[in-house]
Parts: C-alpha cells; sequence; structure tokens
C-alpha cells in the first residue's frame, strides 16, 4: 500500500517537486561555498 502511495504522491507533483529540490540544493550551495571558502 506504501509503494502505491508514494507512486501517487510522485505522479501528482513530479516536476515542481524536482525544482523545488533543484531550488533548495542551490540555496544550500550559495551558503555552503562562502563557509568553505572562509575555512580554506
Amino acid at each position: 500500500m506504501k509503494k502505491w502511495d508514494t507512486g501517487s504522491a510522485v505522479r501528482s507533483i513530479p516536476r515542481p517537486h524536482h525544482w523545488m529540490l533543484a531550488a533548495g540544493a542551490l540555496v544550500l550551495l550559495g551558503q555552503v561555498v562562502p563557509i568553505l571558502a572562509g575555512l580554506l
């Protein structure tokens, strides 16, 4: 049942979810890169 639920959830909003993940990753990179640069 859980597999079917996750499948339906992914099918309902596939692309917007990926776009949100990509945006979140870019924001995290934007915050992490300066910190790493400061450490180096």
